[in-house]
């Protein structure tokens, strides 16, 4: 039954909530001044607090060594997602300005260069949308230049309104953003490649601890019949297991932090 409860926990903290993009501009919280932590903290210790009713400290032990691993990696999981999606939304904003600007060299307006670059680009279908019925894509963009992976929005809008506003050539200044854009991606693919061994090494080592177990059968010892079966055990077990997990964590943060 623990079991069964902490990985439903698991589960439901590693797959984010889905919400449409467009409802979330009107009047929601921004997702940076959201908090995905109190609600599955709240009912994680709950649920500690029963068990230790119930089964005692070493079924508390036992447990939390085991709900250590299955939560880090779903945080693991939902960070390398949530890259994922950022970084295929990098692209998309670095195609999109490009299409924008090759549309503006061929001689087209601007709200009719806009608009065909969306049908090709759906990072561009709002803002197409709001320039259709004569607003301002630049104040959209600053605000969708929030989310995850569409920060180059925020320099998009920044020369769309300088051409507005000074009769700049708009085609010469959305293809340098087109451009800085490309390269910042091509930087972070290169980053990124760069720190796949050292994030490689971490999960090895977190997962070594088990080694050590094998070696303890080969030696002829029960290593498990120690973890498991006393409280000592059950301490040294869900201290390794905290231990792997934050070096496991540490790790991921320093690489997303180099990847920026």
């Amino acid at each position: 039954m623990t079991t069964a409860v902490l990985w439903a926990l698991a589960v439901w903290w590693s797959v984010p909530p889905c919400h449409d993009r467009r409802l979330a501009r009107v009047g929601a919280v921004s997702p940076r001044h959201r908090s995905g932590w109190p609600l599955p903290a709240a009912v994680a210790a709950g649920v500690a607090v029963l068990m230790l009713i119930v089964g005692g400290v070493l079924t508390l032990l036992l447990a939390l060594a085991c709900a250590g691993p299955i939560a880090t990696a779903g945080w693991v999981l939902r960070a390398r997602l949530a890259a994922r999606r950022g970084n295929r939304e990098r692209q998309a904003v670095a195609r999109a300005c490009g299409i924008v600007a090759s549309q503006l060299r061929a001689g087209r307006m601007p709200t009719s260069a806009l608009a065909l670059a969306a049908e090709e680009c759906s990072v561009l279908a709002d803002a197409a949308g709001l320039t259709a019925v004569g607003g301002d894509p630049a104040s959209l963009w600053l605000d969708q230049a929030m989310e995850p992976g569409r920060e180059g929005l925020g320099q998009v809008a920044r020369a769309w309104s300088l051409s507005q506003m000074t009769g700049a050539p708009m085609a010469e200044a959305l293809g340098a953003v087109a451009e800085a854009l490309q390269q910042d991606a091509e930087v972070r693919r290169t980053v990124e490649s760069e720190l796949a061994a050292p994030l490689m090494t971490s999960r090895l080592l977190a997962v070594l601890p088990l080694a050590g177990i094998g070696i303890g059968y080969a030696i002829g010892g029960d290593p498990v019949a120690f973890l498991t079966g006393s409280v000592a055990g059950g301490v040294c077990l869900a201290l390794g297991s905290a231990l792997a997990c934050a070096g496991v964590v540490w790790t991921e943060r320093i690489t997303a932090r180099a990847a920026r």
